[in-house]
């Protein structure tokens, strides 16, 4: 007997109407456009409000490599534009003194993970633009700009009048160690008082839950169907489905399945040769390379298949660049009849599948999706979907840790992190707790 994942409440905002979203769908929720000055974080693709007749854009990439170029040229600029608003204000900048060129400064200054690189310049936006506000700060007052506690403390204190978000105030002192640091600029304003400062701001505002949910049993079988086709559906429709599937059923995140290039795809055999899982491997993470397993097992056995369709739909995908192609799957065109030539996006893949389940409808013409389901799906709750039901299950936490690639004891605590109704767990151990004093108080 298959155990079912629990359903698990959250706050949510009321959500728009499903006609409302739909009819929005060609014109903001699948189209996304790179901004360069967020290319690398978190939200680098901005979903836009559009004009029916600007449909769809090519991915401006046609692999991840190329991408990752462009990041590291963009975070460079941005180093750039930091050193000369601090040469300008007559900061000594150590970086520069170990190059004779400015090629060789920004070979220099090429960053190893530029998505954070480009974070940190951003947040020294702020504080530039803050310094340049600041009457004490002036030129007049101040000639040589000195970066320490007093300024910093101004700062902090606007950021404070702007009811910024709770993290904002740890994100900025950090920032500016960090480009100290790195830029090797004097900087005094690592002080006691402004990083307790930074703590109360963070401890006194509401605890900001965002954990996406795991996936539903329903969603899962759902997304097996639209694998097999057994909705009507598009071919890009039904991939899209079958790697989100994939992804919940390898413990993976969005970005490392993308990291995960077809042909280092292979498959697990039985002893008499039939299919068992899929293999691959990533090649980039925030970690370090990890492998991931996918079996092949549906949660309906009528569904056992998809695996093997969703494999077949990405050499497909795949098929004019598979062998040169760095990533795994291929982004939707605006039809979603065909395939972009670039990697896949988080944002769209999520907004992709959230179109899907608004128009999914059950035998009697019902929504298979409620408003309230549609907008809670995010990329990220197929990583948490299988550690929060093996530790409801009390099973092996070795086996938990090889499952979401937790590297041996030091990340012992990682499926804490992604485990969700973590008080499901409490309950039970008070329950048994309570069964022991009723058998003893029987007993006495």
């Amino acid at each position: 007997m298959r155990r079912k994942i629990l359903p698990v409440s959250a706050k949510m905002k009321t959500s728009p109407s499903v006609e409302e979203l739909l009819d929005k769908f060609p014109e903001s929720l699948f189209w996304a456009e790179r901004s360069q000055s967020e290319i690398g974080s978190s939200t680098s693709l901005r979903v836009l409000s559009m004009s029916a007749g600007n449909a769809w854009s090519r991915s401006s990439f046609t692999s991840l490599s190329d991408e990752k170029v462009a990041q590291k040229r963009i975070a460079v600029d941005m180093l750039l534009e930091v050193i000369a608003f601090l040469e300008s204000r007559k900061v000594d900048v150590g970086a520069r003194h170990l190059v004779t060129s400015e090629s060789e400064l920004r070979e220099l200054l090429i960053p190893r993970r530029p998505g954070t690189t480009i974070r940190v310049c951003r947040m020294f936006r702020r504080f530039q633009k803050f310094v340049e506000a600041d009457p004490l700060s002036s030129m007049e007052i101040q000639p040589q700009l000195e970066v320490d506690a007093g300024i910093v403390g101004r700062w902090m204190r606007d950021l404070v009048a702007h009811k910024v978000g709770k993290n904002t105030l740890i994100a900025a002192l950090g920032c500016l160690s960090h480009l100290s640091e790195l830029l090797a600029f004097e900087y005094n304003g690592d002080n006691k008082l402004l990083r307790n400062l930074s703590s109360r701001y963070a401890e006194g505002h509401e605890h900001e839950v965002n954990q996406a949910t795991e996936y539903s049993v329903k969603w899962l079988q759902w997304a097996e169907s639209m694998v097999l086709g057994q909705f009507p559906a598009s071919k890009p429709d039904r991939l899209v489905c079958g790697r989100m599937r994939i992804m919940a059923q390898s413990s993976t995140r969005h970005h490392d399945l993308k990291n995960s290039p077809l042909r280092l795809v292979n498959w697990v055999l039985n002893k008499d040769s039939s299919k068992r899982a899929a293999v691959g491997q990533c090649t980039e993470t925030k970690t370090f390379a990890r492998t991931w397993v996918c079996s092949r097992l549906a949660v309906a056995e009528s569904n056992d298949g998809w695996l093997e369709a969703t494999i077949e739909m990405a050499l497909e995908a795949h098929s004019l660049t598979r062998g040169n192609d760095d990533h795994f799957g291929k982004r939707a065109s605006m039809d979603r009849l065909h395939w972009d030539v670039g990697p896949p996006s988080g944002q769209a893949d999520t907004n992709h599948v959230r179109f899907l389940m608004l128009k999914a409808r059950g035998d009697k013409g019902e929504r298979t999706f409620s408003d309230i389901e549609v907008v809670a799906f995010r990329h990220h709750g197929a990583k948490c979907t299988l550690p929060t039901l093996a530790q409801y299950l009390g099973l092996n936490r070795k086996a938990v840790r090889d499952q979401g690639g937790w590297k041996g004891v030091a990340e012992d605590l990682m499926p804490d992190r992604y485990m969700r109704q973590k008080q499901v767990l409490a309950l039970d151990l008070q329950e048994r707790c309570l069964a022991h004093f009723e058998d003893w108080r029987r007993n006495a």
